[in-house]
């Protein structure tokens, strides 16, 4: 597994982390405008707000795995790249990616291929979580990281008691060993031309070792919601 460390109406624009955009009026004898290709930047505005509406949502339904846990958040996006793109890729067996994909539309599954693919790798690099518009994690670029305990009073939508909490955890990291440092981590969502359903891979890294998942949210009436997931790789 190959970890790195370091969120919207109906929509007319298939993009990454682009919120959808409402549809231009125009008279029936017009016809359809064609359909933009994928943007190959991301608008942090749009990533943000997806994450922050989401992360606090159970996995647990999924995978037993530890799930949302823990005070540490990697500022680096996880890659979106060939390896996630052939998870998409059409199967014809349970031992291929789209076997595990049952809920969401293939329209959509293949959709999400083509941005994917589409994606420049450059502008996830440059990407970096921002923690005024996050919060409730201390932002690390590595396991390797000496955090100050003063860090936890800059953790945002938490209890006092929890910053108490995190201040603890960030006197554990620092004195822990270095390999028992867990930091959770998302890659950037990518949103279905319509605006209903988006594609992210979230995990957690423990050194080398790890899980991470390819996870389908759809757009419901009461917010968004898991409803199809496809395991990367586990601890």
């Amino acid at each position: 597994m190959r970890i790195l460390l370091y969120a919207l109406g109906a929509a007319t624009l298939l993009g990454a982390c682009s919120g959808p955009e409402p549809p231009v009026s125009q008279s029936a004898k017009q016809p359809a405008p064609a359909r933009q290709p994928a943007l190959t930047t991301p608008d942090p505005a749009a990533c943000h707000a997806f994450l922050r509406a989401t992360i606090s949502l159970s996995i647990q339904d999924h995978y037993d795995v530890r799930s949302d846990g823990g005070a540490f958040f990697s500022r680096q996006p996880y890659s979106l790249d060939q390896r996630i793109a052939d998870k998409l890729a059409p199967g014809l067996d349970s031992t291929t990616a789209s076997a595990y994909f049952l809920d969401t539309p293939p329209a959509v599954i293949r959709e999400f291929r083509r941005q994917v693919l589409q994606f420049d790798t450059a502008a996830q690099r440059r990407f970096v979580w921002r923690p005024e518009l996050l919060g409730q994690f201390v932002f690390v670029g590595s396991t390797a990281d000496t955090l100050s305990p003063n860090l936890a009073r800059q953790v945002r939508f938490v209890t006092p008691a929890r910053q108490e909490q995190i201040r603890q955890e960030i006197e554990e990291w620092n004195h822990g060993p270095q390999q028992d440092r867990f930091v959770s981590y998302a890659s950037l969502p990518l949103f279905s031309a319509d605006g209903r359903y988006v594609l992210i891979v979230r995990g957690q890294a423990q050194q080398s070792l790890g899980w991470d998942s390819i996870f389908i949210y759809e757009r419901q009436a009461q917010g968004w919601k898991i409803i199809d997931s496809a395991r990367l790789s586990t601890l």
